[in-house]
């Protein structure tokens, strides 16, 4: 999270420091309310990956991440950052029964297109709903593979863009969160040991990215070749559908990750070989070097 999009009510927590937050509740008693009436919900690259990944994805045919831009009623865009001139891909808020034409700015009643009943979630994934669940409550159908914003949720991590340093603060998703308002208390460091699969360490990868573009954008460095290539490979199946390849030929995160950090260093070299390789037809000797692989190892 950067300062571009803090809503005004963040509080600073520190690791040791406790805030008021129950799991059962969250789980239980939801209606669902931090996942609707809004336009956007700011992702990662990674979180596209892992959405691919999902059970739910599979189900309802999103193979690809043409599926995810593409479709006539899209699950995901790409909108620019004019703070960091950076393109940036954002999940969509539709109203149920949306329509083409009508942007999610002027449709009421916006909801995570991810958002189910809670019994629909437990049923999807072959699991007993609790029987303490209320029953107009409301869940995330990725679970597990669901966007690190929403699994950090009610806490909030920043990283710097000139420092890098990652900080933390407790965002309160609405006054009505019943999670929030129960009487119990977690230490910050306890709850972030307790997520699954997100990056609580001192380094990110797309965030290196990140901060070179924007010392590069700082310097008056013109970085528009860089945004086009990060937004090419956000929707990266569309480059390999394109030339005739399966997406089980798509690279690696990390293969990825490095073309861009080396882009936003002004520097095009790896994305230049990627590209002939999709155009000569041989892209598994790119995803195969180990020259390729490892360009960022931390």
């Amino acid at each position: 999270m950067e300062a571009s999009i803090l809503r005004g009510n963040e509080l600073p927590i520190q690791m040791n420091e406790t805030f008021q937050w129950n799991d059962k509740a969250c789980i239980e008693e939801c209606a669902g309310l931090c996942c609707k009436d809004r336009n956007y919900l700011m992702v990662s690259f990674h979180d596209i990956l892992m959405i691919l990944k999902s059970s739910y994805a599979k189900r309802i045919g999103i193979q690809s991440t043409c599926e995810l831009f593409e479709d006539e009623i899209p699950l995901i865009c790409i909108k620019k950052d004019s703070n960091f001139e950076i393109v940036i891909p954002y999940i969509v808020f539709w109203p149920i029964g949306a329509k083409m034409g009508i942007l999610p700015e002027y449709a009421p009643s916006n909801m995570c297109p991810f958002l189910k009943p809670l019994r629909m979630v437990y049923a999807f994934h072959q699991e007993k709903t609790p029987s303490t669940a209320h029953p107009l409550a409301m869940g995330c159908i990725l679970k597990d593979h669901k966007p690190d914003i929403c699994k950090f949720s009610p806490i909030g991590s920043l990283r710097g863009m000139e420092t890098g340093i990652l900080s933390f603060c407790h965002v309160k998703p609405n006054e009505v969160c019943p999670a929030c308002n129960s009487r119990d208390k977690v230490e910050l460091k306890t709850y972030l040991n307790s997520l699954r699969g997100v990056n609580v360490g001192p380094k990110s990868l797309f965030h290196e990215v990140a901060m070179r573009h924007y010392r590069r954008v700082k310097s008056g460095n013109d970085q528009s070749n860089f945004n086009q290539i990060l937004q090419k490979i956000y929707n990266i199946d569309r480059l390999l559908l394109d030339n005739n390849f399966d997406v089980k030929y798509r690279p690696s995160y990390k293969q990825l990750i490095s073309i861009l950090y080396k882009a936003a260093n002004g520097k095009f070299d790896l994305w230049e070989s990627f590209m002939n390789h999709l155009s000569k037809g041989n892209i598994d000797l790119f995803v195969h070097d180990e020259d390729n692989r490892e360009c960022l190892n931390y």
